[in-house]
C-alpha cells in the first residue's frame, strides 16, 4: 500500500509538473503561468539556471497576486482581512495607482468593486523576472509573455498581430535596450476590457501595443489606452512620449514614435 500510494503520489506530481513545464532547448524554456505560457531565452551560459530563477520569481509573484487563488494577497484583501502586505504587492498596487492617473481613470484596478491586477499583473511579472536576470548579470535575454514582452540587450524582432487577420503580421517592431512591449486586443478574449466609467466593455480599439522600459507600466497603458480611444490614447503617448500602436474600432491605425 505504501508502495502504491507512493506511485500515486509521484505520478501526480509528474503531472503537475507537465502543466507547469513545457518544453526545453539549451538556451530557452516555455512554462504555462499566470493562465498563459511564458517563454524565456537567456543567450549566454548556463541559461537554464537562469531561467528557471526568472520562472521561480513570477512563479512567487502569480501566488500573491492571483485572484484565482484563495490564499493570494489579492484574495484575501478582497475578503476584507487586514495584514501586512509584501513589498511586491505593495509595488503593483504603486504602480497601478500611477498608470490610473496618467490614463485618467480608464484604467482602475478596482472598476468592479473588488481588487483585480489582471491588467498589471503579467507586466509586472515579467518586468521583476528580467530584474532579476540584470541583477545575475546577464547581458541578452528575452521574457515572451505573449501579450507582455521585455528584453535585455538584443536587438530582438517582434511581431504584432493583426487583430482581425490571424495569421498575418501587422508590423515588426525592433526590441533592443531594456523595451519592454504590452498588447492589449479584442482578437483573443473578446471584449473582456471594460471601461471603469461606464462597466461595459470598451470598444473604441481593436488592439493597443505599447513600448516603453516598464513591462508593468506598459502593460497597464496598453489597457489604459484600449478604453481611452485612438485619439485620446495617440495625445498620451505623445505627452508621455512613450511608442504606441493602435488600431481602432474602424481598423485605422495610429501610431507614435514608430
Amino acid at each position: 500500500m505504501k508502495r502504491l500510494a507512493l506511485l500515486i503520489l509521484t505520478g501526480l506530481i509528474i503531472a503537475t509538473f507537465a502543466v507547469y513545464f513545457l518544453k526545453v532547448s539549451d538556451r530557452q524554456a516555455t512554462y504555462k503561468i499566470m493562465g498563459t505560457e511564458v517563454t524565456i531565452k537567456v543567450n549566454e551560459n548556463n541559461a537554464l539556471a537562469h531561467i528557471k530563477a526568472a520562472i521561480d520569481r513570477m512563479r512567487e509573484i502569480e501566488l500573491l497576486l492571483s485572484r484565482y487563488n484563495e490564499t493570494s494577497e489579492v484574495s484575501r484583501l478582497n475578503r476584507g482581512e487586514k495584514f501586512k502586505l509584501s513589498a511586491d504587492t505593495e509595488k503593483c498596487l504603486a504602480l497601478a495607482g500611477r498608470a490610473k492617473k496618467l490614463t485618467g481613470g480608464a484604467f482602475d484596478v478596482y472598476y468592479s468593486g473588488k481588487l483585480n491586477l489582471d491588467g498589471i499583473g503579467k507586466g509586472y511579472a515579467v518586468e521583476e523576472a528580467r530584474r532579476l536576470l540584470f541583477k545575475r548579470g546577464i547581458k541578452s535575454a528575452m521574457i515572451d509573455m505573449r501579450s507582455s514582452i521585455a528584453v535585455l540587450g538584443g536587438p530582438f524582432k517582434v511581431g504584432i498581430r493583426h487583430p482581425r487577420k490571424k495569421d498575418e503580421i501587422l508590423t515588426v517592431i525592433t526590441a533592443s535596450g531594456v523595451d519592454a512591449i504590452s498588447t492589449s486586443g479584442d482578437y483573443e478574449q473578446g471584449r473582456h476590457i471594460i471601461d471603469p466609467k461606464t462597466k461595459k466593455p470598451a470598444v473604441l480599439c481593436q488592439a493597443v501595443t505599447v513600448i516603453t522600459d516598464d513591462a508593468g507600466m506598459a502593460d497597464a497603458l496598453s489597457t489604459g489606452i484600449f478604453v481611452l480611444g485612438p485619439e485620446k490614447g495617440l495625445a498620451l503617448a505623445k505627452k508621455l512620449d512613450f511608442k504606441v500602436l493602435i488600431v481602432a474600432s474602424d481598423g485605422k491605425i495610429y501610431s507614435h514614435n514608430l
